[in-house]
């Protein structure tokens, strides 16, 4: 082998040092230019107070958007924020204002709309969608009820493979909530997938508390999402449901191996990755050897961390290559490994020392012959590097600093002699350059509800004092117990997960210093994982994303003008009305000669409603008013559950248990009443004169109730219609259903879902709808009906059909109004906490797991800020978790403990 430096050629970050137009490397840098130029990357961290949470509590979160390099963007202005259940159901959604790059807030987790489970958090900018759901922040968060009573459940499955497809072996074990088993109680099931149900049954659990459940998955959906519904006391029942949603199926033993640069190439010795994950989608520790047919061990592994490792292959093409893998159970599976190329190149990248790394390009025979080629390197969409070569022998070896790379991931690219990329590798760089903290407890230890101060000092690498913004919880170890390398930090992710694809377990263990082999398995982790932010060959071809969205500067009321027959109106006036902070808003806007309207620089808070008045350039009111409806966010499928040990959400269960008995016992919370319900029984012979033409019921004629048109025809408010009404009452222009248990945090209960010609409405704007318009009215307030339209419809469901099916436009009967509830700004809480400066005849106990929250921060030109607060009752471990940035892009992450006796 022939060491020789590679001749670099000459490269500036922008790039403009290039004379001559046509020459094609020079193409595709200005290409990657263009891209970097025209869609520039935003990307969003939320630090929370802690990894759980119970129903009743609020999940405090600090919102960080950040650009490609790490600072604080300023592109866009509005940060979006979703809670999905485990079925991919939006349950909230709320919008924050962006201020230098920051935003915080918090989510409640009301006992009224949520069951306990597992939930999402995505948060993004409208800008991000244009690049697909894979970046999107996103966060499993486990929820628990604290209610006594409640069954706990979990679920174990593996799979067996066979010829049609994958059988599903789901063991689904149910406890009390003092851990004894529930057993022999009837139940039902239903199996879905990708929203499809292709099973149900019934059954009873076992003596120990299990239900196991075998069905088959055929190979046609072997990639979809599986979901399993179960409810106590059978389909029809008012029973607890417990569902689970399971990730694509993998075997068995699904180990996958990934060759460095991506091909084996015949006669070229490689660096091979592999991961082994078990069907839960986690990592699994296995140990195997590579054979060709032969009695000889060609190569041996063993996995080092999470399922992965490395060991080296030199194939040869034609020739059959078999990883036999010994799993942790004992057993053995054989894989085969993909065939090699007769010709290619092979790219092997190693660490040499702290700011270089070896690149060594092979290539077979027929390539190395003087051909040149090009490796470029580029983080964050801005190109690093750019070298040439002449390959005279069979490989070429060159030490490159990176030393000016930005801290993060580099993306190596080869480049064969005609511009096309034939290997890559994705590298990390670390120059150990993020801001260190000092956390200093004014005392060694502290009593119970005794005053903390703590005073913060931020240093960047060079020891200097810096500004920046910064995010801090104080939580009670003894409850909220959770491993540092299990977090997902403001490193894992601006530095790893926001710029590679898929589900990466342990997140922060590669950034956590206690790890000595850290570094090291990154580089495998980057070995198996995919990278797509794009891809050469759209670079290449000019191909840029389509720019659908732009960032937001603020909130926006927009839609379409139309004809009544649906015929664009050019030049037409559009008119909002609303009344905001009180006070009441008229503005006035002309649409564009494409019909389109938009009322920007809007400032109001969510659930403000507004009417949107339209008419042609005439004034003339014979035209509709259509407003834009929310863009559809590419959530990710299959999204992983999360890294919670059980035995940690056994110790928070019962600790939350203990805080709500404290709550009830003072009167801080309305306890649950169970009502009998008054049912209604409907007989089958009438069934044909249940149906509303043109309902939009899931299940049409299934409702408990029906009231036609000429009944509520009599009426002069809608809302008479429900007076009287089997299990319904009428408060405050809403209506509620009886017998419904009560919410331990809303004494008032929850109003039934309203939902016209397809579109739910606010429970108050019955009052507004016209009765003549009505050609029917559905009720639903049984379980089987209810539970169709999730969490939302829990409280019951009232279905409208209007006679000309216009939903909102009915509302107003004009179709040249819209009654609009637009997503606003969330109204966020202050988080308390109890000052216990003088003595207090408050007697209960403070028993909060969060003992502090504060999510701004900011340093001073000595580095410096402080903050002080109050312990809570109990004595033992508490954690203090520092997170943010400076304004040059540079991260921190810093925590310590004290102890409270």
């Amino acid at each position: 082998m022939k060491k020789r430096a590679l001749s670099l050629i000459a490269i500036t970050f922008i790039l403009f040092s290039f004379t001559v137009a046509d020459e094609p490397l020079d193409k595709l840098l200005a290409a990657l230019e263009k891209l970097t130029a025209d869609a520039p990357q935003e990307k969003v961290h939320l630090h929370l107070d802690k990894p759980f949470y119970s129903l009743g509590e609020d999940i405090w979160f600090k919102g960080y958007v950040v650009n490609a390099d790490g600072t604080l963007s300023g592109r866009s202005k509005i940060l979006y924020i979703d809670l999905l259940d485990d079925r991919d159901s939006v349950k909230k959604t709320i919008l924050l204002p962006v201020v230098n790059g920051s935003t915080s807030g918090n989510i409640h987790l009301s006992d009224s709309t949520l069951s306990a489970g597992n939930y999402h958090i995505y948060a993004y900018t409208k800008w991000m969608l244009n690049f697909g759901g894979d970046f999107l922040f996103k966060k499993t968060v486990p929820v628990i009820s604290p209610l006594h009573g409640v069954i706990r459940s979990s679920i174990q499955y593996s799979n067996v493979v066979q010829a049609s497809g994958k059988q599903l072996n789901a063991q689904i074990s149910y406890l009390t909530d003092n851990s004894k088993p529930y057993g022999n109680q009837p139940l039902t099931y239903t199996v879905q997938v990708n929203g499809k149900e292709i099973a149900s049954g019934k059954g009873i659990t076992s003596a120990d508390g299990t239900l196991r459940i075998a069905e088959l998955i055929k190979n046609d959906n072997k990639n979809a999402n599986i979901f399993i519904s179960t409810r106590f006391g059978g389909k029809d029942s008012d029973g607890p449901t417990y569902d689970f949603t399971i990730k694509p199926l993998a075997g068995a033993a699904d180990v996958q191996f990934f060759p460095e640069g991506g091909h084996f190439v015949n006669g070229l010795r490689t660096k091979v990755a592999f991961k082994a994950l078990k069907p839960d989608g986690f990592g699994e520790d296995i140990k195997g050897y590579i054979t060709d047919g032969g009695t000889e061990h060609l190569a041996e592994f063993s996995s080092e961390h999470a399922g992965m490792g490395v060991f080296a292959l030199q194939p040869q093409s034609g020739k059959t290559y078999t990883a036999v893998v010994t799993h942790q159970d004992g057993s053995e599976s054989k894989h085969i490994l993909p065939a090699a190329d007769e010709s290619g190149y092979v790219l092997n990248i190693n660490r040499v020392g702290k700011d270089s790394v070896s690149v060594r390009i092979a290539a077979s025979p027929a390539f190395a012959n003087g051909r040149e080629v090009a490796i470029v390197a580029q983080s964050n969409g801005v190109t690093q590097f750019v070298a040439k070569s002449k390959l005279e022998q069979a490989s070429t070896v060159s030490i490159v600093s990176t030393k000016k790379f930005p801290t993060g991931i580099a993306h190596f690219t080869l480049f064969s002699p005609d511009m096309q990329p034939v290997a890559e590798r994705l590298v990390f760089v670390d120059h150990n350059d993020h801001l260190n903290a000092a956390i200093a407890p004014d005392k060694p230890t502290y009593a119970k509800r005794g005053k903390v101060k703590l005073d913060v000092t931020v240093t960047d690498a060079l020891n200097e004092p810096v500004i920046g913004s910064f995010s801090m919880s104080v939580t009670d170890a003894s409850k909220v117990r959770s491993a540092e390398d299990e977090e997902m930090s403001i490193f894992s992710d601006l530095l790893l997960t926001s710029d590679i694809k898929g589900y990466v377990e342990q997140p922060n263990y590669y950034f956590n210093p206690a790890n000595a082999d850290r570094l090291k398995h990154l580089d495998q982790l980057l070995l198996t994982q995919g990278w797509r932010r794009f891809t050469w060959t759209d670079v290449i071809a000019g191909k840029l994303p389509v720019i659908k969205y732009q960032p937001e500067q603020s909130l926006t009321v927009s839609g379409l003008v139309t004809t009544l027959g649906n015929k664009p109106v050019a030049k037409g006036h559009v008119t909002l009305f609303g009344k905001i902070s009180g006070e009441t808003m008229i503005i006035d806007t002309v649409a564009d000669d494409k019909g389109r309207f938009v009322f920007a620089d809007m400032n109001f808070d969510d659930s403000t409603k507004l009417v949107v008045r339209g008419s042609n350039a005439k004034d003339r009111n014979s035209v509709k008013i259509l407003i834009d409806k929310k863009p559809r966010i590419p959530y990710a499928a299959g999204f992983s559950n999360g890294n919670v040990p059980a035995s940690s959400l056994d110790d928070y269960l019962k600790y939350s248990q203990l805080r709500f008995d404290e709550l009830a016992k003072f009167g801080q919370f309305v306890n649950s009443i169970g009502l009998r319900e008054v049912k209604v029984k409907a007989r089958r012979d009438y069934f044909a004169e249940r149906i509303i033409p043109n309902s939009s019921n899931i299940s049409p004629g299934s409702a408990d109730q029906v009231i036609k048109a000429e009944k509520v025809s009599q009426q002069t408010n809608l809302l008479n219609v429900f007076y009287g009404l089997a299990g319904i009452e009428v408060k405050n222009n809403m209506v509620y259903r009886i017998g419904r248990i009560s919410s331990i945090t809303r004494s008032a209960g929850v109003p039934m879902m309203v939902i016209l010609d397809g579109a739910t409405i606010e429970a108050s704007m019955l009052k507004d709808i016209p009765p003549f318009d009505v050609a029917g009215i559905e009720l639903l307030t049984s379980g089987s009906n209810t539970v169709l339209y999730g969490d939302q419809g829990a409280w019951g469901v009232i279905i409208i059909t209007t006679k000309r099916g216009t939903g909102l436009g009915s509302v107003a009967n004009a179709m040249n109004v819209a009654h609009y509830v637009p997503s606003g700004y969330a109204v966020t809480r202050q988080f308390y906490s109890p000052q216990y400066d003088t003595p207090t005849q408050n007697k209960m106990a403070d028993l909060r797991s969060t003992i502090y929250w504060d999510a701004d921060i900011i340093t001073d030109a000595q580095g410096k800020a402080g903050v002080s607060y109050f312990n809570a009752d109990d004595p033992g471990t508490y954690k203090v978790t520092l997170e943010g940035m400076d304004t040059k892009g540079k991260f921190l992450r810093k925590t310590i403990t004290y102890k409270v006796e």
